[in-house]
């Protein structure tokens, strides 16, 4: 929220003692509150621990492996708070999700992964703050709070909810408002924060976060009191009717957490009874007292801190949690199974589901450790991610799992769960990929979804179909980028049993039209599972090459006289088919959907450790991958949309290939992408974000796909800026010399022939400005040019034979690769002419006017908006690129200044840039002449 003026401050300090809201500071623990006091004696107890002395004995790190992470994870976020420090309130907010959000796709995962708290609570960012009409006219501003953290509406709670609003008083209850009968007890049913989205409940836990030389702690006390109280009031007024009708009884509290910069508060609110007082609103008395405060650039004051939030988040998932439920079970008096005793598990929670009652993750449950490792390896990378750029490791790869699982029983369910004018078609572009589907059994699919993502359904599913029964089962397989540069790998399934198929053509609404299901053979268990291990298979880089290819492959029949499963080149439409139904099922909350037809679920998986030889299928075997002599992929890429906490994350990675994910020093680190940088050339791809497909593009996506997969031509020049210039900065990096062309002593000129000017670009977005970029271009190639021309004369003084143009080894005068290249019409002239040793560019003096009409037509004229630099020079129509470089840039007379470095090079571009934008355009006059090419 924003800082507080002082007549705001005076305003608000008045309502609090009108409301009686009382910030008591640190208080005795005698003074404690009787009901609170075990739960606060948990609190001094964390805050009592010091680094040095926790987790110090090796006989319990085997069952406590955890608590040597915390101590890895506070060295981390003491090195985040010192980065922090002095800088906005935007950095602090970042610094809290660190710390509190550990959000699935986010900068920290822990323990709210690990045992699923994320699916019991969930936060608001930012939303208002219901109060009433009474409190919020007399506040006048309206409260947003940087987080609120409260329950979800799993099952159990919905059940319960559900019961309440459909009860009626009972006549030995006063239905006087001003009584505590139903009236009453129903009103904390008005939900605090809005109802969009993910419904949120009952909040137990508030975050504000300031800079260090924004408000005084007073300040900020007052700017969140009042969201303080409607959070009391709301657990107060449900115990308040549980009380009524039973001997039950809980009391309210709230937490408090705020922070200016590095340093942090904990505050616990609770409710006392008081007696009532002139200009006093009611008899409730809400308390607020410190309980903890630290720096979190000490070792102490970061490990307490996420000891803290562990420790509060153990609390509402064991004892608040708990009493809430027990009080909707009150108040809702037994007339459905969740209210009366029968208490189904929340089976969208993992932690909730019964252990005899299903088989857990093999990927988990064989090592707990496993994922522990996975998120503790993660962790270093994770924490020197900047707006520059991110460094991420290639070992690890999350595998998802998403089936449309479609039965008799469930397939009127699928059907009633859109309207008709979405699902007709839906189901006319599901059936669009059916026609060569697989005939396979229930148990084949099971046995699918335990070997890609370690999760077995349980047996007494209540939409499971007999053993006997068979599914028509198309199946793609897809790899990409997550938005916050994580591998992905993905498995889309969509699976019709035989008498649920004519429900779906029914929906369709043209069964004289529907083709059915080409059946060539049935496919056992063994069969699938073999090729699910092959999907599987291949080396960190060959998994990462997929990856950024956003490879997708449908799982086909083989015809080649074996019985088996093959794959081909798809377009990625089923994947968008399935992945629309599960995201528009989830609507935007983290919570899974549990409907019948619809089956998710994931893993996480460090590659280097998977013990399986298996031969990856020919088309994901093929490793092209360019990686520097340290192992060290650069790739750039768009992000279409937002995570899930609405970040796009930095445009740029360093990807490491090589070894196990130890933890790197940030000096080798930076030696390494600087290393990269002038060696390699970048690979451009696209992310892929959590968001809803829009149904629009889905269905005139149709068999077609997207053009974002199987992407051809990622690897090229990276000419769109300096932001890897950017990204070493971040590491105190010395400055590069040269971008993407290795100078070591057996190489040779010839391979700037084969660098890829124009690589793959994201066809959703629009590039009209391919000026800038030529110039980079342009400079890198003729300062390489020179460089080994230079080589070459020095080889040739020292007796060593070699091309006189590009220096090559063994040759004579000029190579065969110098000869093919100058011999070849469709190269640029700029490109050769400095490979002949001639001026690469004609500099032309243009008068203001010429050169004002020049930039007229540069910028109006005619561009493509899908790829606006050829990489050949003709074969586009009318399109002539020797005529297109030079009228954008032999008019600049600093073309060909020298440059020492990017770092120059860099200031030379902005230079160039400045000089074009401060020329006055002239429109040419009117004319009925054809205008000239213009870039592609």
């Amino acid at each position: 929220m924003p800082t507080l003026t002082s007549e705001k401050l005076v305003h608000l300090q008045e309502l609090c003692q009108k409301y009686r809201i009382e910030f008591l500071g640190e208080i005795d623990s005698s003074h404690w509150p009787e009901w609170h006091k075990d739960t606060l004696n948990g609190v001094r107890d964390v805050a009592s621990i010091r680094y040095n002395a926790y987790a110090t004995n090796p006989a319990h790190l085997g069952t406590d492996p955890w608590k040597m992470e915390r101590k890895s994870h506070a060295m981390v976020l003491v090195k985040s708070a010192d980065r922090s420090r002095g800088r906005n309130e935007k950095i602090d907010k970042k610094l809290v999700n660190l710390v509190v959000v550990r959000e699935r796709d986010g900068l920290w995962i822990s323990t709210l992964e690990v045992v699923g708290l994320n699916q019991i609570f969930n936060f608001r960012a930012d939303d208002e703050v219901n109060h009433g009409p009474e409190i919020g006219k007399e506040l006048g501003k309206r409260e947003h709070p940087d987080r609120v953290y409260g329950l979800r509406k799993t099952r159990n709670i919905e059940l319960l909810l559900y019961d309440m609003t459909a009860q009626r008083p009972d006549p030995e209850f006063s239905t006087d408002p001003g009584q505590t009968g139903w009236p009453f007890a129903l009103r904390f049913m008005n939900p605090p924060m809005n109802e969009k989205g993910d419904h949120q409940l009952f909040p137990f836990l508030v975050l504000e976060a300031k800079t260090g030389s924004s408000d005084e702690w007073h300040a900020i006390n007052m700017q969140t009191a009042f969201s303080i109280r409607t959070f009391l009031d709301s657990q107060q007024q449900l115990y308040s009717a549980a009380s009524a009708l039973s001997d039950w009884k809980a009391k309210p509290m709230v937490w408090f957490f705020s922070n200016k910069g590095e340093n942090w508060r904990l505050c616990a609110a609770y409710t006392e009874d008081a007696s009532a007082e002139r200009d006093r609103v009611g008899t409730t008395v809400y308390r607020v007292i410190d309980v903890w405060h630290g720096c979190i650039t000490s070792r102490d004051g970061a490990l307490q801190l996420l000891l803290l939030v562990d420790y509060l988040f153990d609390w509402a998932r064991d004892k608040y949690r708990e009493d809430i439920i027990g009080a909707l079970r009150t108040v809702a008096r037994g007339e459905s199974d969740a209210a009366s005793g029968v208490y189904y598990p929340d089976t969208d929670i993992f932690s909730t589901v019964p252990l005899d009652g299903v088989h857990q993750p093999t990927q988990v449950t064989e090592d707990d450790s496993n994922l522990s490792s996975y998120i503790s390896a993660q962790s270093p990378f994770l924490a020197l991610d900047s707006p520059a750029g991110v460094f991420r490791h290639a070992t690890f790869v999350e595998s998802k799992y998403y089936c449309l699982y479609i039965t008799r029983d469930n397939v009127e369910t699928f059907l009633r769960s859109a309207t008709q004018t979405r699902v007709q078609p839906l189901c006319r572009l599901i059936l669009g990929h059916m026609s060569q589907s697989i005939l396979t059994d229930p148990d084949t699919l099971d046995a699918i979804e335990v070997e890609w993502t370690g999760v077995s359904r349980s047996s007494g599913s209540s939409y499971r179909p007999q053993a006997q029964e068979q599914f028509h089962v198309v199946m793609s397989f897809t790899t990409y980028l997550s938005t916050q540069w994580h591998q992905v790998r993905e498995l889309s399934v969509i699976a019709i049993t035989r008498d649920a198929w004519k429900f779906i053509g029914d929906a369709f609404g043209f069964m004289k039209k529907l083709r059915k299901p080409l059946i060539y053979d049935y496919y056992d268990k063994s069969e699938f599972i073999r090729m699910i291990i092959r999907l599987m298979a291949g080396s960190p880089r060959q998994i990462l090459h997929a990856a950024i290819m956003r490879t997708a492959y449908r799982i086909v029949q083989s015809f080649a006289g074996s019985h088996s499963l093959g794959v081909k080149v798809d377009s990625g439409s089923l994947r968008g088919i399935v992945y629309f139904i599960y995201a528009w099922l989830k609507r935007g909350g983290a919570l899974e959907p549990d409907e019948s037809f619809l089956r998710s679920s994931k893993n996480f998986h460090q590659q280097h450790l998977r013990e399986d030889q298996a031969e990856p299928f020919p088309l994901l075997r093929e490793n092209h991958l360019q990686a520097s002599d340290e192992g060290c992929v650069l790739i750039t890429a768009t992000c279409e949309g937002m995570d899930s906490a609405g970040r796009k994350g930095a445009s740029l990675c360093a990807y490491l290939t090589e070894g196990s994910p130890a933890a790197t020093d940030t000096k080798d680190l930076a030696a390494t992408l600087k290393k990269a940088i002038e060696t390699r050339d970048v690979y451009h791809t696209t992310r892929t974000s959590t968001r809803s497909t829009n149904f629009t593009a889905l269905n005139q996506q149709k068999q077609s796909g997207d053009g974002l997969w199987n992407i051809r031509g990622p690897y090229g020049v990276y000419s769109r800026d300096f932001g890897f210039l950017d990204f070493l900065r971040t590491l105190s990096s010395e400055v590069p010399t040269v971008i993407g062309s290795s100078r070591s002593p057996d190489a040779c000129g010839s391979q700037l022939y084969q660098r890829n000017i124009s690589p793959w670009m994201d066809p959703r977005y629009f590039y009209i400005k391919c000026q800038p970029r030529m110039f980079v271009l342009y400079k890198l190639f003729t300062k390489e040019i020179l460089f080994w021309k230079g080589i070459a004369r020095e080889r040739e003084r020292s007796g060593v034979s070699c091309c006189r143009l590009c220096a090559a080894l063994g040759e004579h005068d000029i190579c065969t690769a110098c000869q093919v290249f100058l011999a070849d019409k469709n190269q640029y002239e700029w490109f050769k002419n400095a490979v002949r040793g001639e001026p690469p560019l004609q500099i032309k003096d243009l008068s203001e006017e010429e050169l004002g009409k020049r930039l007229w037509t540069i910028r109006t004229g005619y561009t493509s908006l899908r790829q606006n630099i050829a990489r050949r020079p003709l074969g586009f129509g009318n399109y002539d690129g020797n005529i297109d470089w030079a009228r954008k840039l032999d008019f600049y007379s600093k073309i060909d200044d020298p440059f020492n470095d990017i770092a120059e090079l860099a200031a030379q571009w902005q230079q160039f840039c400045r000089y074009c934008d401060g020329k006055k355009m002239v429109p040419p006059i009117q004319s009925s002449r054809k205008p000239e090419a213009q870039a592609i």
